[in-house]
């Protein structure tokens, strides 16, 4: 069977490589697969292919990944990328670094084979037609056949900017005949918006590079096509090859071009671009849109010392609507307020669908809280009348919460958490109408609420991950544990830190099962590593008091080490000062209980308390851990610096175990050194990293024999 072309399929999944091997063979292609983009991109420097395949997610290198390396090296190949990923900004980036389609898994093999055959013609006919032009010179006959049968328009302009040649293409893309166009000028087809731009497509110096440009040209019938302009400058003297082309002419100077359509791209760009910033039901600007507006109008306000007005609004018993008569109506509804929303705005106002039932308003160039309490009004009025709706005579209202800028906040984060605290107040006081910012208002509660509600499903969406950060043995230099540090890979705020949610974990009572989760997953961890030939001496885990608390704690904890075969000796309990302090009696036993079976137990954040050395000495610790806050200024207040020589030698007196934390400078380390403190961890080292990273860690640490110099 006569091979159709040379293919290279790049996924990280071998099963689907292997089916989608199995049907382009059958299908007369040649292949070639790559088990991950690394594979992909030593292929991509080591052979030509017609075309690839490409997934986008892909762990370490991404299909994004191998777009920019075929980009950044100008490889001539054609990708098609089929992937499982939807999400309008991978498939605009994608398209962005030139794929040629996207198909999403799981794919049909008739549509699949179709853009496979589509897109490999176009390439080895893109091939085809630049090995011509290279022996254009030579060959007028072959010159004659690409130009004539290429899918773009092919023409020369003289110095007057008149066409002197177009191939035949121009009646199927433009619908003019070429004769038509010969001898008039280029501007007779421009769009008039772009007749600005004619001058750099004709007057192009010799000595210049060619010139690229997208500009619209009107086409027989009055429609509008976009074309991508690629013109050189021409000089060319008696050559009689061209003569065919250029009649009666032996000297010749102008511009010969290439112009492709490229509308059909053009339109599909600003179709992602729109449904990437608007959003789909309203056709309003989404929470991105309104986002980058915002901050444009803080940069702009901040500039000409002008103010701004940022609306929260939030419709009232809106749920009930969507729960008695459905979220089809419901939608209905929410375009139709949309609507008479819009109406209430002026033309430089952004209003915004945010998300749900809210929406956000900005008004710029305000002269005062005035200007915003009119528009508030007018929304009012505006949603007083009832809704007719299928049938349906309907009513809501709003609450609307206002904060100017720059009186009510400097960035866009506070001002939106400041206007939802205003819209919150009115929610409180019994909802439809506006509320102005005050400083007094509890500003946490909204985001709180927000917080707590999305905790109570994110265990169950497995959104919490695990980093961890390394500790480091002072003397011989090499990591001598780590310790666990929760994430929340929030699905709207991205990745939060434990102070952004752990207050809020604690007083909901949530923290108990997050804690036990933190353990099990650390313990998982840890085993994975050992079966993976990675020894991890120690791996320390924080412990809220709500978790010591619970009566089973010590057994749930002695449980998941046998469970998973882990010697106790390898984990390590971090308590805090004030846990010590606040319930001795309870802790003590189930201390006791842990450390008899094995488990170290340290004390965290050691000197920001008030424990003393009788209590200290009442608990079966192995291990006391500096304050960051000491460490930090160790080199700029003695008193920091006399803290810690303290603690070192109550450490030392104790015969515990001594850990700094923060440590993020030579000077801090040397200090600690010399002092005696055992271990220490910090930016100098390492931040804390993700679970499948510890085995570079460990790696580096092995092959240097030390992670620092000592």
């Amino acid at each position: 069977m006569t091979h159709k072309g040379n293919l290279l399929l790049v996924d990280d999944e071998l099963n689907l490589l292997l089916s989608m091997e199995e049907l382009l063979r059958l299908h007369g292609y040649q292949t070639t697969i790559a088990e991950g983009g690394q594979a992909a991109l030593s292929l991509l420097d080591a052979q030509e292919f017609d075309l690839v395949i490409l997934d986008l997610n892909m762990p370490r290198v991404s299909g994004h990944d191998v777009l920019r390396h075929i980009q950044d090296n100008q490889y001539n190949f054609t990708v098609i990328v089929v992937s499982g990923e939807t999400s309008f900004e991978a498939v605009s980036e994608a398209l962005k670094l030139g794929a040629y389609d996207y198909l999403r898994k799981p794919y049909a093999a008739d549509g699949l084979l179709t853009t496979i055959g589509n897109a490999v013609s176009k390439a080895q006919l893109e091939r085809h037609n630049l090995l011509i032009q290279k022996k254009l010179s030579d060959s007028e006959k072959l010159h004659r056949y690409i130009v004539e049968h290429s899918p773009d328009i092919i023409y020369m302009l003289d110095e007057r900017g008149c066409f002197t040649y177009l191939n035949d293409r121009t009646k199927v893309l433009l619908g003019y005949d070429k004769n038509r166009l010969l001898g008039r000028p280029f501007s007779e087809i421009a769009h008039e918006d772009d007749m600005d731009q004619i001058d750099t497509l004709i007057h192009i110096d010799l000595s210049a590079n060619s010139v690229n440009k997208v500009l619209r040209l009107r086409t027989a019938d009055n429609s509008v096509r976009f074309m991508d302009f690629e013109a050189l400058p021409v000089q060319l003297e008696a050559v009689s090859d061209l003569t065919a082309i250029l009649p009666k002419q032996t000297n010749f100077k102008g511009v010969f071009g290439v112009a492709r359509d490229v509308t059909e791209r053009i339109k599909a760009e600003e179709t992602i671009s729109y449904q990437a910033y608007h959003d789909s039901l309203t056709s309003l600007p989404n929470r991105s849109l309104f986002e980058d507006r915002t901050n444009m109008a803080i940069v702009q306000a901040k500039r000409n010392k002008q103010m701004f007005a940022l609306m929260f609004l939030d419709l009232d018993r809106f749920k009930l609507i969507n729960d008695t008569l459905g979220h089809p109506l419901g939608d209905l509804m929410l375009q139709a307020i949309a609507q008479r929303l819009q109406a209430c705005v002026r033309e430089g106002d952004t209003l915004a669908r945010f998300g749900g039932d809210e929406f956000t308003l900005l008004l710029p160039h305000i002269h005062g809280e005035a200007d915003a309490i009119l528009v508030a009004e007018k929304i009012k009025t505006a949603l007083k009348a009832p809704f007719s709706i299928e049938g349906h005579e309907l009513y809501t209202s709003v609450s609307i919460g206002i904060a100017l800028y720059p009186r009510d906040g400097q960035d866009l984060r506070e001002l939106i958490t400041h206007a939802d605290t205003a819209m919150y107040t009115i929610k409180q006081r019994g909802k439809n109408g506006y509320q102005l910012y005050q400083s007094e208002f509890d500003s946490t509660s909204p985001d709180r609420i927000i917080i707590e509600n999305d905790l109570r499903r994110a265990l169950d969406c497995e959104e919490f991950t695990l980093s961890y950060q390394p500790q480091v043995d002072v003397i011989t230099g090499k990591m001598s544990g780590l310790e666990a540090l929760v994430r929340w890979d929030h699905p709207k705020q991205g990745r939060l830190f434990p102070l952004e949610f752990i207050d809020i974990a604690e007083q909901s009572g949530m923290v108990v099962r997050l804690g036990k989760w933190v353990i099990e997953k650390a313990i998982q961890d840890w085993t994975t590593w050992a079966n993976q030939g990675i020894h991890i001496e120690r791996i320390a885990v924080n412990i809220s008091p709500l978790q010591i608390a619970q009566p089973n704690f010590a057994d749930d904890v002695i449980g998941l080490l046998a469970s998973y075969s882990m010697p106790a000796g390898f984990l390590e309990i971090e308590i805090t000062e004030g846990m010590l302090m606040n319930d001795a009696s309870n802790a003590t036993a189930k201390l006791r209980q842990l450390s008899e079976y094995g488990v170290n137990i340290a004390i965290d954040d050691f000197g920001t308390g008030y424990s003393s050395l009788s209590y200290l000495q009442k608990f079966p610790l192995r291990t006391l851990k500096i304050d960051r806050a000491f460490v930090n200024d160790i080199e700029s207040k003695d008193v920091d610096a006399y803290l810690v020589n303290a603690i070192v030698s109550i450490a030392k007196g104790l015969n515990l175990e001594l850990v700094a934390e923060g440590v993020e400078t030579w000077a801090q380390l040397e200090y600690l050194k010399a002092r005696g403190c055992d271990k220490v961890q910090g930016y100098l080292f390492s931040k804390a990293v993700d679970a499948d990273e510890i085995e570079k860690l460990v790696r580096a640490d092995s092959q240097s024999n030390q992670l620092i110099e000592v």
